[in-house]
């Protein structure tokens, strides 16, 4: 029985050393991208190249968006997936978006697609080729705000001769400034993107 005893107080004391954890983890977050994301000093355009991790709509016109403002002399979309083509991508563009035209041409010219990845390993290995192909000193990392934490670890672990600028995508699961949205620990699928997230930043930082 005390051996039971002790297992169950061990299992506790995990669960809310990871509660805690997972509240920091979004406190964090919350504060570094929607409170007030702190301000970014751009580098040259010509050295500069765009990264954006696939996963949503908002993250590719966010990405093509800093290119249509000269963040960046190309854009890379990681982790496509094979088959998928410039035009798949093209109706991820919301109808109501600012300059659409523009924007299909910067597709067009300027876009490049990473097909081989397939997690964010693999999108940082996808994109260190990539920069080295275009000699680019700079990389701006476009993604959702929760998975910019792991993804900063594995791009500047793969490529540290290069920096690494986060931009992030505010979600919608922890911006708190729109309505629609209820508290992230109301929503039991919220928590479990979120927390699931957390545990891949944690074993992110060991590996």
């Amino acid at each position: 029985m005390p051996i039971l005893r002790r297992g169950l107080v061990l299992i506790i004391l995990l669960v809310a050393s990871f509660a805690i954890g997972l509240q920091h983890f979004v406190h964090t977050v919350q504060v570094s991208y929607h409170s007030a994301p702190p301000e970014i000093i751009w580098p040259a355009k010509d050295e500069t190249g765009i990264v954006v991790a696939t996963g949503g709509g908002r993250r590719v016109t966010t990405g093509l968006s800093l290119l249509e403002n000269h963040h960046g002399s190309r854009l890379l979309i990681s982790g496509t997936g094979k088959g998928v083509s410039i035009d798949d991508i093209i109706a991820l563009i919301p109808s109501e978006s600012d300059h659409p035209e523009q924007l299909l041409h910067l597709m067009g010219c300027c876009v490049d697609l990473g097909q081989a990845a397939t997690n964010t390993r693999g999108n940082a290995i996808e994109a260190k080729d990539w920069a080295n192909k275009h000699g680019y000193h700079h990389l701006l990392l476009v993604t959702a705000d929760f998975h910019l934490p792991r993804s900063l670890i594995h791009f500047r672990s793969a490529m540290p001769e290069i920096e690494i600028i986060p931009y992030a995508v505010p979600s919608f699961e922890l911006d708190h400034s729109n309505s629609l949205t209820t508290r992230w620990w109301a929503n039991p699928a919220t928590i479990a993107l979120i927390a699931k997230e957390y545990a891949k930043y944690l074993i992110s930082q060991v590996a």
